[in-house]
């Protein structure tokens, strides 16, 4: 109720749904796990610093992402790290880049627009805005890990039944998402073959598509098709 209450004041809407993403393990990086052994690039995804989404469109997308910290963080074991001046110079740093920038990894000079790590504990939930760039920094410890869970939420798409309905099969079935191509899901199975279908709260139900916002009954076996658009837009 927590999470869902500090979602509710970020998007200014009850009508919300959960992500279903995924628990993070970041172990020492050393040896095959070494970060030495990821051939660099000079453009795309970086692990260091990156955005999440598209930040050369004229409107970027509005993106809300989230982690919940599972255990405490040290500067030997790594961690979520950001860049808030960036963040906060966007607009000026924006205009003096050259055609052609790199749309999700930044061009900085970290004197000048410095990177930092907020100190996590267990249960600490992190909200963040997408045009934030963020990364992982390397676990440099002996044998400590870093696990945090990502999640995240946004204003309901009731009206998109496919959407709703693959979600809806992913909780009963303990599948991955089809539509997340960044979720690859375990070939064995583990999950599935395992567990039962997990227990959903009325609020769970909600936040899942399961059960609609509009309706008072208790959650159906299938979702609806849905009817009338959202009740509240996206404002962060």
């Amino acid at each position: 109720q927590r999470v869902y209450d500090a979602f509710v004041d970020v998007w200014d809407c009850e009508e919300l749904w959960v992500t279903l993403d995924r628990l993070n393990l970041n172990p020492p990086n050393v040896r095959n796990r070494d970060r030495a052994l990821i051939e660099p690039t000079d453009r795309g995804f970086d692990i260091e610093l990156h955005w999440d989404i598209d930040t050369t469109l004229g409107v970027p997308p509005q993106r809300v992402q989230g982690i919940i910290a599972l255990n405490d963080t040290s500067p030997e074991t790594g961690g979520f790290q950001c860049d808030p001046e960036l963040f906060r110079r966007f607009e000026e740093w924006k205009l003096a880049q050259p055609d052609g920038r790199d749309p999700i990894r930044p061009d900085i000079d970290r004197a000048e627009y410095p990177v930092v790590r907020p100190d996590l504990h267990p249960g600490d939930l992190l909200i963040w805005n997408g045009l934030l760039a963020h990364g992982v920094a390397r676990n440099t410890s002996e044998n400590g890990v870093r696990a945090v869970q990502y999640l995240s939420m946004m204003p309901a798409l009731e009206e998109h039944a496919k959407l709703r309905r693959s979600r809806v099969e992913s909780w009963r079935h303990l599948r991955t998402p089809r539509w997340n191509r960044t979720l690859v899901g375990d070939p064995v199975l583990h999950e599935s073959k395992r567990y039962p279908t997990a227990e959903l709260s009325p609020l769970g139900s909600r936040l899942l598509g399961l059960t609609s916002w509009h309706e008072e009954a208790a959650a159906e076996a299938e979702p609806a098709a849905p009817t009338g658009e959202p009740a509240c837009a996206a404002s962060a």
